[in-house]
């Protein structure tokens, strides 16, 4: 008899903090809009759904301050173009220009000279211009565009229950152990209660 009042106070205990923890995982993202209980007049919402503007300022600020800044965009960007022979694609714009702009009846050998002297122009001049072309981006793209604030736009407009889905999808198995933990923890206090009422009785 008392191990049947044991077992059963252990089961109740285990289905009470399993279900617990699994109304408390629900309630992350459940309700998703404002929901007003009558009588009480409470509005319930789910705690990321509620919290979505912060969190979404949060992880934008914190994106663009210890990860990587919108100065760091654009030089990798301009490092990997630079790296990729800009210089013979700016020449071969230009010759591509100067071609049609220089008039027909220039002679052949007066217009190779014109395309060499422009390209050993681009070739001393060329490395500072895109440097102070990169300068320039970065400074006035830091001053125009904040990269927190686009993160967090993107986040903002991002629907909630797909957000859902993929923290379910990406922590499916975390979210699980959460509620047989719940369960776990809530037979053993069972237990315990059980045997301290037998004790004590």
């Amino acid at each position: 008899m008392n191990f049947l009042y044991i077992l059963a106070l252990a089961t109740v205990g285990a289905l009470i903090g399993w279900g617990t923890n699994r109304l408390a995982v629900k309630l992350l993202f459940r309700p998703l809009k404002s929901y007003r209980i009558p009588l009480v007049h409470v509005e319930v919402q789910g705690l990321i759904p509620k919290r979505k503007k912060e969190i979404a300022k949060i992880i934008g600020r914190t994106i663009e301050n210890d990860f990587i800044s919108i100065e760091e965009i654009i030089d990798e960007v301009l490092e990997k173009q630079r790296s990729g022979n800009v210089m013979d694609h700016i020449k071969a714009k230009l010759r591509s220009i100067t071609a049609k702009k220089m008039p027909t009846f220039l002679p052949r050998s007066m217009k190779e000279k014109i395309h060499t002297y422009i390209e050993d122009l681009v070739e001393e001049e060329g490395e500072n211009m895109i440097l102070e072309l990169i300068d320039n981006m970065s400074r006035n793209a830091n001053q125009n565009l904040q990269l927190a604030t686009l993160i967090e736009e993107k986040i903002n407009r991002f629907p909630i229950y797909k957000l859902e889905t993929i923290v379910q999808e990406v922590a499916k198995k975390e979210l699980k152990h959460i509620e047989v933990l719940g369960g776990v923890l809530g037979f053993i206090i069972g237990l315990f209660q059980a045997l301290l009422v037998l004790f004590l009785w």
